[in-house]
């Protein structure tokens, strides 16, 4: 397929090295670092470049770029230190300096400016806008029925108590390497202790499922943005949110979608391809060729529809529309526990050394946060059942 993509498209998957601009820091202890880094490399190159993280040469070759990430960063901190002490011993009539900060603020202006505009920006997509094209009609009609299933289903049996193997599969299903939560916790910090915190939160999650509450601490996060590639600094449309909520939230989640996985199976369309274990997409494109080559060869014309899912997903998704078949039955198994999640949901945006104000998520795939994968198929279900059904 890559063949076939590089005789198609000119400059298909094109590496694009970016210039550096002003000079980088070096001292003697990035030096060593770099020369380090260098003999690890050319082991790593001449051992036929292993790509398995176990392997000796890989593991020390990563090692040696992690000491010279850290020496770069030691280096910066050290210079910011030194200026925060020029500037707290200065005299008023430093005029040096005091050119030297104006011409920080300046280069920083764009920063500012950006983080100014930004959180209006991720306001109105984590809000529904009612004032243009919102069909008001729908929206109650959905919350009348919502609110009914939920009082029946709060009437049915209680929910099965959660177990302690699924709070070891949920910790251990938990990637490490990641960024600490809000609290300054990580991943690590859950399944070196899991022995000693294991009973502690089996209570807590018990109580949250059985009594359908949960802490309003547990549904914030901090969302930093990340850059697409090639794409203007000045646009916040083009920057990628990445939000990272509570690792006991996490936890929590990885549970209910454990619970989630096991309905929507039972009613999951075939023809579905996406956030489906063992069929990925790559089998849809598969389909999707052979459909034009077959057209080509009997000269008939075809007629093809894509949907990127993800954009109209991110701003049109709320959980007041899941009002389908397939999503009750789903979300039977949680008894609301879902929704007391995704109600009051709150994310901060970090940009360089600034955090923005809270801004309430009341819409979008960071609403479904880890179930999100599991109720947009829930979301998609019925309109692959109407394909199927039509022939």
């Amino acid at each position: 397929m890559h063949n076939a993509c590089n005789e198609a498209i000119p400059n298909y998957n094109k590496s694009i090295r970016n210039k550096s601009t002003g000079k980088s820091l070096w001292n003697k202890n990035i030096s060593e670092a770099s020369k380090i880094t260098k003999e690890k490399h050319a082991l790593w190159k001449n051992g036929g470049a292993p790509k398995d993280k176990n392997n000796p040469l890989k593991s020390q070759l990563t090692t040696a770029k992690r000491l010279l990430r850290k020496a770069h960063r030691q280096a910066y901190a050290s210079q910011r230190e030194i200026l925060a002490n020029q500037i707290m011993t200065a005299s008023s009539s430093d005029n040096k300096l005091f050119h030297k900060l104006l011409r920080t603020q300046r280069r920083l202006k764009r920063t500012r400016t950006f983080f100014i505009c930004g959180p209006d920006y991720f306001y109105e997509l984590s809000n529904p806008d009612y004032k243009q094209d919102f069909d008001y009609e729908k929206y109650e009609l959905s919350s009348l029925q919502n609110t009914i299933i939920e009082k029946i289903e709060k009437g049915k049996a209680k929910i099965e108590p959660i177990r302690e193997e699924e709070i070891h599969d949920a910790v251990k299903r938990l990637k490490n390497g990641k960024s600490s939560d809000i609290d300054g916790i990580s991943v690590e910090h859950y399944k070196n202790a899991q022995t000693e915190l294991l009973p502690l939160i089996l209570h807590i999650l018990y109580t949250v499922i059985e009594q359908l509450d949960i802490p309003q601490m547990l549904k914030g996060g901090i969302m930093t943005l990340v850059l697409k590639k090639n794409k203007d600094r000045q646009n916040p449309a083009n920057y990628r949110g990445i939000t990272v909520t509570k690792i006991f939230t996490k936890i929590l989640q990885s549970v209910l979608k454990s619970r989630i996985d096991i309905k929507i199976h039972q009613i999951q369309n075939q023809l579905q391809r996406g956030f489906t274990e063992a069929i990925p997409m790559i089998f849809a494109a598969f389909l999707a060729s052979e459909a034009i080559i077959q057209s080509n060869e009997d000269d008939q014309e075809v007629l093809l529809l894509t949907l990127d899912a993800e954009k109209g997903f991110l701003t049109n998704w709320n959980m007041r529309f899941y009002s389908t078949r397939s999503t009750t039955m789903a979300l039977t198994v949680t008894r609301g526990s879902y929704s007391v999640i995704c109600i009051e949901m709150s994310i901060r945006i970090k940009w360089d050394d600034l955090v923005s104000d809270k801004i309430s998520v009341n819409q979008g795939i960071q609403q479904g946060a880890k179930l999100s994968t599991s109720l947009y198929k829930c979301y998609n279900n019925a309109i692959l059942d109407s394909v199927t059904e039509s022939g």
